[in-house]
């Protein structure tokens, strides 16, 4: 059965305020009821996700399906994302600076070391995939399936706790605080106290390393991509296969790979902005 959300946050506007759109954010809130765990809906799930009433929802999908943006099964009746969705996806990669400069660093890095690079940026509680190299060997990227656009949890996740580290104390514990610390392996740190301790010795260290939090196969280093003003803006990860590093290995062999890219990126990105 899925799980009923709230209805989102609609930053600092009104809900009352005459320049929002309602309608438009109601449908966006259908769009955003499609995600890796619900690639397929029926009316009735959509209903239930969104919080909307059943005609209104309806109404909703009609028109997102003749737009073109949703396809639906003749058949099952359920609704499906359509391939035009990508066109937003492409417009946002090809005019980021950053996914611009950090494209070339990334690939050139995970070539020469033959592991899986990502940069990825706070949204939210989370952290999303903006860039994604697979590495030589190829292997946990195909465990992990397509990266760019996945979200994951930044209190757990490497590039995540690199980001917090760096940014205010009070503002990193506000975020872990309001975010819902599920566990995503049996690794997973949910306590907020361990969460806090970690962001510490990030700071203190300049990177990160996690141990499965995210992935049951996944020993991870992050490390932040910061602006001309020195804010962390986004952050590097590498990850590397437990069956091929402990963590002893990973923080000698690894630590200088992610933080030369970082560095890089965060002087590529300085320049261009």
């Amino acid at each position: 059965m899925p799980e009923l959300v709230s209805p989102p946050d609609l930053g600092p506007g009104s809900p009352s305020s005459p320049n929002l759109a309602k309608t438009l954010l109601k449908g966006l809130r259908v769009m955003e009821c499609f995600d890796v765990g619900h690639r397929e809906l029926s009316l009735t799930e959509i209903v239930q996700l969104s919080g909307l009433e059943i005609s209104g929802a309806r109404r909703l999908l009609t028109t997102l399906v003749s737009a073109g943006y949703l396809t639906q099964d003749p058949r099952t009746r359920h609704y499906r994302l359509s391939s035009k969705v990508l066109g937003w996806s492409v417009a946002y990669l090809g005019n980021d600076p950053l996914v611009t400069c950090a494209f070339p660093i990334l690939q050139s890095v995970s070539d020469e070391c033959g592991h899986q690079l990502e940069l990825s940026v706070l949204n939210g509680n989370d952290c999303v995939v903006l860039v994604s190299m697979a590495g030589a060997e190829k292997r946990l990227s195909l465990v992990k399936g397509p990266s760019v656009g996945v979200r994951e949890p930044a209190f757990c996740s490497p590039t995540g706790l690199a980001i917090l580290a760096f940014m205010p104390q009070r503002s990193a514990f506000d975020l872990v605080a309001a975010s819902p610390r599920v566990p995503i392996t049996n690794h997973t740190v949910v306590e907020t106290d361990a969460i806090m301790a970690a962001i510490a010795e990030t700071r203190e260290l300049g990177y990160s390393l996690t141990d499965r939090a995210c992935h049951p196969r996944a020993i991870a280093l992050g490390a932040p991509v910061f602006d001309y003003a020195n804010q962390p803006v986004a952050a590097v990860a590498l990850t590397v296969d437990i069956d091929d590093f402990t963590l002893a290995k990973a923080r000698r062999d690894l630590k200088p790979i992610v933080l030369k890219a970082a560095q890089a990126v965060s002087l590529a990105y300085q320049r261009s902005t």
